[in-house]
């Protein structure tokens, strides 16, 4: 993302989402696709809850990945398109997306001290109608 000059905080080891924890894997060498065999900077397998990212690019561009990669967790079920069509479009929306989250201040992904981002986690855990009983759930959510 041009201009952008804040220091990104390091992926979480996972992140929920619909319902699943998916686990993060940081990888430091360029990800093999299971399915093409090219060299990808990110994968998903869903049956696993599991997403892979490499590390061999920027902390953004992480964030960046592992957005695209939980637009795959997203994609409808019966929709089916060409691997390459359903690449693309992925990957504009999650480009578009998460260059309007960053623009708008509107994503958690900068560091910050600990006790701050616990008490965001449990506002947002709460916001999203989840029972928190106190800080020691909410720190399931974040990078240790």
């Amino acid at each position: 993302m041009q201009g952008y000059t804040k220091r990104f905080k390091r992926l979480p080891k996972r992140v929920f989402y619909k319902g699943h924890w998916y686990r993060v894997l940081r990888l430091k060498q360029i990800i093999d696709d299971e399915d093409s065999g090219e060299e990808v900077c990110g994968e998903i397998n869903h049956q696993n809850k599991l997403v892979k990212v490499s590390l061999s690019q920027s902390l953004s561009s992480q964030w960046e990945t592992l957005l695209h990669e939980i637009g795959h967790a997203s994609w409808p079920e019966g929709v089916h398109l060409s691997r390459q069509k359903e690449e693309d479009i992925i990957e504009t929306l999650s480009a578009g997306f998460f260059d309007f989250l960053i623009t708008n201040n509107l994503l958690n992904v900068f560091q910050k001290d600990k006790k701050k981002q616990i008490s965001q986690a449990i506002s947002l855990l709460r916001c999203n109608g989840y029972k928190v009983e106190d800080k020691k759930d909410a720190e399931n959510c974040e990078d240790s």
